[in-house]
């Protein structure tokens, strides 16, 4: 049976932070409450030798950070056993300071060996590519095409476009429910069956930023925004918002969304 590896995140209120893996966003920002999240990690490792960063820029006193991978393995499918991969805790990274030293902004890294197969990243054969700060014609024009399959609701060419990063999801998560690129098409084409308001793009507000050794472009936005976001007109709860962006050059020597 496939294994299926997965993160688990806490950190209590006031806490701004990154966390990236194998230079790959995570997660970022500011916890305004006690945050936990959790989700699929797979598609963002290596087999071999990972890369954990935590970067710590605030915290308040007796806050804490913990971040961790664990595998989901077994043939119980419904109840698969958990296995801790990695783990790191901020009072224990913080343990090697002087006694009563709190050190903020603290900027941890770690590694970590995956011993199960796992399929190659698209990104890994992608070239090497210089990532301008507030990007290039082709970098912006991948953005938008983007934006505007959102903005028309063409959700067709909005699969289409997400095609390589639901391949590899896919292939990663090696069957587990709800992870194939036919159920994440179908996630899309189940929000925009309904009306929905379009956010304008705001291209001066986007930053990019060059990742895993130059062969991914990370976008995001300066206030940390989303870059793309739609709601409901039934239901503004109901929402499709997308704050990071990874983009590579692919077979076609084009920018893909990875």
């Amino acid at each position: 049976m496939p294994v299926h590896y997965m993160f688990s995140l806490f950190a209590t209120v006031g806490t701004l932070a990154r966390v990236t893996l194998n230079d790959l966003p995570v997660m970022k920002g500011l916890t305004r409450g006690h945050f936990t999240a959790s989700g699929a990690v797979s598609d963002k490792l290596l087999e071999g030798k990972n890369t954990l960063t935590l970067e710590v820029l605030r915290m308040p006193e007796e806050a804490q950070l913990n971040f961790e991978i664990y595998a989901l393995e077994g043939d119980d499918v419904e109840n698969p056993s958990q296995r801790v991969v990695h783990l790191r805790k901020f009072e224990d990274v913080q343990a090697s300071l002087a006694e009563g030293v709190r050190k903020v902004p603290y900027w941890d890294e770690s590694t970590f060996i995956i011993d199960t197969q796992l399929p190659e990243p698209p990104y890994l054969r992608a070239p090497v590519m210089t990532v301008p700060c507030d990007g290039d014609p082709e970098l912006h024009a991948a953005v938008k095409a983007l934006h505007r399959a959102v903005d028309r609701g063409d959700v067709d060419e909005l699969c289409l476009l997400m095609g390589a990063q639901h391949d590899h999801f896919e292939r990663a998560m090696g069957g587990l429910d709800g992870s194939s690129r036919a159920d994440c098409e179908a996630s899309i084409h189940r929000f925009f069956s309904e009306k929905v308001r379009v956010e304008a793009l705001d291209p001066k507000a986007l930053v990019f930023t060059a990742r895993a050794g130059g062969r991914v472009a990370h976008v995001q936005r300066a206030d940390n925004g989303p870059i793309l976001y739609a709601e409901r007109e039934d239901d503004s709860t109901i929402v499709f918002a997308v704050r990071d962006i990874l983009l590579a050059r692919l077979t076609s020597n084009a920018w893909s969304v990875i």
